[in-house]
């Protein structure tokens, strides 16, 4: 019918300048298990039920403008300085959180295999890193410029755009 079912608001404006109000939500919501989790920049990070609307949990001290990635325990966020945490899907608690990506400006993740979550970079890097405990598990260079768009992962294969057009595609094991 199109009838509106619940309606949460995500993201309040603060702040006295203009920059400080910008509430900006440039992340696609994820729906998986019956919630919706969504990433606002200037500080949420939050799951709500999807029947209700409810708050599950939430995250007023991440702010993030990439697309988030799930698998069956934990939500991968990018915050805005480009570290990445491991989220409980259901609690909310940090399960990790890796910082040897400080300011590279990397690309949203994906989640590879249930063993990896991938990523570019702005230097031309593609990484990959455990999604048990954040540990580093490889890095290739494929392209000198930048990768710019989240990696695509089609079964165990994940393929890579540089922003000089060249397309790299890999195979996990």
């Amino acid at each position: 019918t199109g009838q509106i079912l619940w309606e949460k608001i995500i993201a309040m404006p603060e702040g006295s300048s203009d920059v400080e109000r910008m509430a900006d939500i440039d992340a696609n919501p994820i729906i998986s298990d019956g919630v919706v989790y969504v990433a606002a920049y200037q500080h949420n990070v939050s799951a709500m039920s999807l029947q209700t609307g409810e708050i599950v949990w939430k995250k007023d001290t991440i702010s993030a403008f990439k697309n988030m990635a799930v698998d069956s325990k934990a939500l991968f966020v990018v915050d805005d300085n480009s570290d990445i945490l491991a989220i409980d899907k259901n609690a909310g608690n940090i399960l990790w959180e890796q910082k040897d990506f400080h300011n590279r400006r990397l690309t949203s993740p994906a989640v590879v295999a249930d063993k990896a979550l991938v990523f570019g970079d702005y230097q031309g890097y593609v990484s990959w890193i455990s999604l048990e405990d954040g540990r580093s598990l490889a890095r290739t260079k494929p392209s000198s410029d930048s990768i710019c768009v989240e990696p695509i992962v089609d079964g165990n294969q994940v393929y890579v755009l540089t922003s000089d057009g060249s397309l790299t595609a890999y195979q996990v094991e």
